[in-house]
């Protein structure tokens, strides 16, 4: 996708910011100032000996004595100047202004870092006044000004402050090279030479002067005239500056990179941070694909200079070239917020994306590119993307992407790649093989084309083709475990299934623990009936290699579970998810270990995490509401389904998991819609048909309920829900017989509960109670923890007038589910009734307590309280009692009763009477005779 060198193609400023930022850095040419106090012999005899640090010393210990000798302070800055420190200088020489501002050499200099800082409107106060100035200091404040008006690209106006300068002081070096920079800024160079040619006449060392030059020399290409001008430079100037920096890029313009970048070390030993010398760096080290190193120095210089794109770019492109995707698209995405049409970085932000696996910003990216900007060397980008894209169904761009590819080099094979890619998008598997077939001649060693081939004959059931090709493989390519596990798949294909065996094995020679092969010998295993332990070797050798494979870990966590070691299954499965957090699959499977295991909670916590990292995945969702339902959170269950719904509304999961929530909660016409659309979605789906012809039953539908099951035995002839469900239908035709008779066989391929207890009911309705007791006894002496059996076994029980039997089974019920309500009232009541007070009061407050606004277990309390003769509480319950349900007749003969026993004769004969009224005359009431009876002893 790119070269080595940097690309450097976005637009510049205007010629007069080089000019100006050449000058801008380099030190003023006045060192002292022209009245020299003793001390400054000392010091320029330490400035001419190179000791500039002494010559600093001197002038501190001079200001520390008298801090307003402005002489002193302008001294010290001119030499901070010349060694590069700006702030210094500017603080120095502006005490100095502040000290003395009418001194015009001061207020020159002052104005000169001012120029340099860009500081222009202080620049204009400090020359504002030019009261008893010299004609000499005058020109040049106007030249000064004057280049703050070239800056601003107010060329007339800095001619005409040139002009009068130029009359007052023709030969001033400033005058001169202000004018040869008007003249560049004007891109007029040839009469910015004649400038500078006058300049160099007056002062042939003049260092802005040189810098000037030399940046004209490097515009026009003449990069080796250009680097002998700033060698001059630093020969005037030896201290580390901006002479340093230009000559780096002269260098490197000249492809003298080793010799730039010494310069550039220069300026960085002295000043790390250095914007402008760590962005050379950075280019020099990109092209010598030094790409760490280019990261630390583009990184260095953005800290300074935000937003350059061409340091931008080129960190990006090093931390691409360092697999540091994020990184790198965080770079490149400032780079294309200022220039968005900037086709290299279009080109690489392509790249990153795929890499990144977002394949629509990849192709965003690459529309945005004219056809004619795409290079020979692109091609490989172009396959890449269109690739992508038919893998994610955007097939239109894909196609357009290949065959944009295809145009700019027919050579190379990954287009005959992309080209079979569109063939296979199409379904056209020959086409898809004729373009594989080129590839292959044009690169017969390429290890994809021949991989893609073989996969394609396997596909289109083509094993002797397959195996062809997979055996040439194993010839081209014997250290690649590959070709032997084709030729496996090959073998299996073919149904020979020893020779399978023997290849996926070889492959295991070629690379011991190879995932592929491995993977496929279990599979092979498996299918032949080897045991567990056999198949569980296979995987354990994987991990030994591989310790962190996915599919393995996966298999071997099953296999655990399986095994009843869900502890080991479940560390494995966490292993998984830790080594592959973005894979959903062992969250998914450690989920329903959770909930076969009856731990929602925990399903749901694996869940959630997933769903932070997978929001669009509706297999998730569903999953998620099946764990909400478990936890009985019917309500968000549905919500997670719909959820799944919105996501893929094309598949029935999840319309079908709606259906069955909406079933168990009685929620018929809800189910039937979402049934509705399971079955236009898949017109023979078993469980949608099943659940219609079940609510044709509820509905008392017959007939439809006989249609839907015909439709069903096309679907799954063989299917035991199917019988269950045509017993059902005999059941709901009162042929209890014959619903008997299809429970008994269904139970022989599938045992249930919900089966057995549907077995006892119809036996029951036949008047078989025993064989219906028996039935339900029979399974709960294999499965003593069903509650659902053991609750009908007591039921029955209780309506044969086992009493015994019954509180047996209510008992039992109890321990199962101990805040069963219903089971310690009617507990209550049979111990009650067996005289056994005491218990039977401890169960009916149980069941108080479970439901307090049920008037008959009120009622059952007050009862109990009334054989223990204790009248007053039990009365205050028979109240409470028709407070919640005054018709109730059993409640009021209570009450009558109790009444009787508390001395309140009157009131409980006004009670009977009502009972025995015209009132509840049509109320069918056990308790009749006995009212009539107590009436009638008062």
């Amino acid at each position: 996708m790119m070269d080595n060198k940097p690309v450097f193609q976005f637009k510049r400023k205007a010629i007069v910011s080089l000019f100006l930022c050449g000058f801008l850095t380099l030190p003023v040419s006045h060192v002292v100032a022209s009245v020299e106090p003793e001390y400054m012999q000392d010091v320029n005899e330490y400035l001419q000996q190179g000791k500039a640090r002494s010559a600093v010393i001197t002038l501190k210990n001079v200001l520390q004595d008298n801090p307003s000798d402005a002489n002193a302070r302008f001294a010290l800055g001119n030499i901070y100047l010349s060694l590069g420190n700006l702030p210094a200088a500017e603080k120095e020489i502006s005490d100095a202004y502040l000290l003395e501002p009418e001194n015009p050499e001061i207020s020159i200099a002052l104005a000169k870092v001012l120029l340099q800082y860009r500081k222009f409107e202080k620049l204009q106060n400090v020359l504002s006044v030019k009261d008893g100035w010299s004609s000499a200091f005058i020109a040049e404040a106007f030249a000064l000004e004057a280049q703050v008006k070239i800056f601003h690209g107010e060329a007339g106006e800095a001619d005409r402050l040139l002009l009068e300068a130029a009359e007052l002081d023709p030969n001033n070096t400033t005058v001169l090279f202000a004018k040869a920079q008007l003249q560049a800024s004007l891109s007029k160079p040839d009469l910015a030479k004649k400038d500078l040619e006058q300049l160099f006449n007056m002062d042939p060392d003049h260092v802005q002067g040189l810098v000037l030059q030399g940046n004209l020399l490097f515009l026009e290409k003449k990069y080796p005239a250009a680097i002998k001008s700033f060698e001059k430079i630093i020969e005037i100037q030896p201290q580390i500056g901006i002479a340093n920096l230009l000559l780096a890029k002269a260098l490197m313009a000249n492809e003298q990179f080793d010799l730039a970048s010494q310069q550039l070390k220069m300026v960085l030993s002295t000043a790390v941070n250095h914007p402008e010398a760590n962005a050379l760096q950075a280019k020099i080290d990109f092209f010598n694909k030094n790409y760490q190193a280019a990261t630390e120095h583009a990184e260095a210089s953005l800290q300074q200079i935000e937003g350059d794109p061409e340091i931008l770019y080129i960190a990006a492109a090093s931390y691409y070239s360092l697999n540091r995707y994020e990184a790198a698209l965080s770079q490149i995405n400032k780079v294309l917020a200022g220039n968005p049409t900037h086709v290299d970085s279009l080109k690489l932000k392509a790249a990153i994306s795929l890499k990144l696996d977002l394949v629509d910003d990849a192709a965003k990216s690459l529309s945005g590119i004219k056809g004619d900007a795409f290079k020979e060397s692109d091609s490989q980008l172009l396959t890449s993307t269109g690739l992508a894209l038919l893998k994610t169904n955007k097939n239109e761009l894909g196609k357009r992407l290949l065959k944009l590819a295809a145009g700019l080099n027919s050579d190379d094979p990954r287009v005959y790649l992309g080209q079979a890619s569109i063939a296979s998008q199409e379904g056209d598997r020959e086409a898809v093989i004729s373009e594989l077939l080129i590839a292959l001649d044009k690169a017969p060693d390429a290890l994809q084309t021949e991989t893609a081939l073989i996969l394609t004959y396997l596909q289109n059931n083509q094993a002797d083709f397959a195996l062809k090709h997979a055996k040439n493989l194993v010839v081209k390519h014997p250290e690649n475990p590959n070709g032997a596990t084709f030729e496996g798949l090959s073998y299996v294909m073919m149904k020979d299934y020893d020779k399978a065996e023997k290849s996926f094995l070889n492959a295991l020679v070629v690379e011991p623990g190879n995932p592929n092969a491995s993977h496929n010998l279990a599979s092979l295993l498996l299918r032949k009936g080897a045991s567990d332990s056999e198949i569980s070797k296979v995987h354990e050798n994987v991990i030994q290699y591989h310790p962190e494979n996915l599919g393995s870990l996966i298999e071997l966590a099953i296999l655990d579970q399986k095994s009843g070691d869900v502890e080991q299954a479940t560390r494995r499965l966490e292993l998984a998810i830790g080594s592959h957090p973005d894979a959903l699959r062992p969250r998914m499977v450690l989920s329903e270990f959770y909930l076969k295991s009856k731990q929602p909670l925990k399903a749901m916590a694996v869940i959630d995490d997933a769903l932070v990292l997978r929001q669009d995945s509706s297999d998730l969702y569903i999953l998620s509401g099946n764990a909400r339902l478990r936890a009985g959170q019917q309500e968000k269950a549905i919500e997670h389904y719909k959820k799944a719904i919105q996501i893929s509304p094309e598949k029935t999961p999840p319309y079908f998991a709606l259906a069955q929530l909406y079933t168990n909660l009685n929620q018929f016409d809800l189910a039937l819609d979402a049934v509705d659309k399971v079955l236009r979605l898949e017109p023979d789906h078993f469980g949608a048909l099943l659940i219609k012809g079940r609510s044709a039953l509820k509905k008392g539908d017959v007939s439809e309920a006989q249609s839907i099951s015909k439709h069903l035995y096309k679907v799954a002839p063989e299917s035991s829900y199917l019988k269950e469900f045509e017993a059902q239908i005999a059941f709901s035709d009162k042929q209890f017989d014959k619903a008997a008779l299809l429970y008994k066989e269904t139970l022989l391929t599938r045992e249930s509960s919900q089966v057995n207890v549907q077995l006892a009911s119809s036996l029951w309705q036949q008047n078989k109670r025993s064989e219906a007791i028996s039935t339900l006894a029979g399974w709960l002496d294999r499965f003593p923890k069903d509650v659902l059996n053991t609750n009908v076994l007591a039921s029955y029980y209780l309506a044969d007038k086992q009493v015994d039997g019954a509180i047996e089974q209510f008992t039992n019920l109890l321990v199962l589910t101990p805040n069963n309500a219903v089971a310690n009232n009617n507990l209550s009541w049979l111990l009650m009734q067996r005289g056994e007070l005491t218990k039977a009061e401890g169960y009916a407050e149980k069941a108080l307590e479970l439901i307090p606004d049920n008037p008959k277990i009120i009622d059952t309390l007050g009862t109990i309280l009334f054989k223990k003769g204790e009248f007053d509480k039990a009365k205050t319950l028979f109240l409470n009692a028709l407070a919640l349900d005054s018709s109730n007749l059993d409640i009021q003969l209570h009450l009558a009763q109790t009444l009787l026993e508390t001395g309140e004769a009157v009131k409980a004969k006004n009670l009977l009477t009502k009972i025995l009224s015209e009132e509840y005359s049509g109320v069918a009431f056990v308790g009749r005779g006995v009212a009539r009876k107590l009436l009638s002893g008062l």
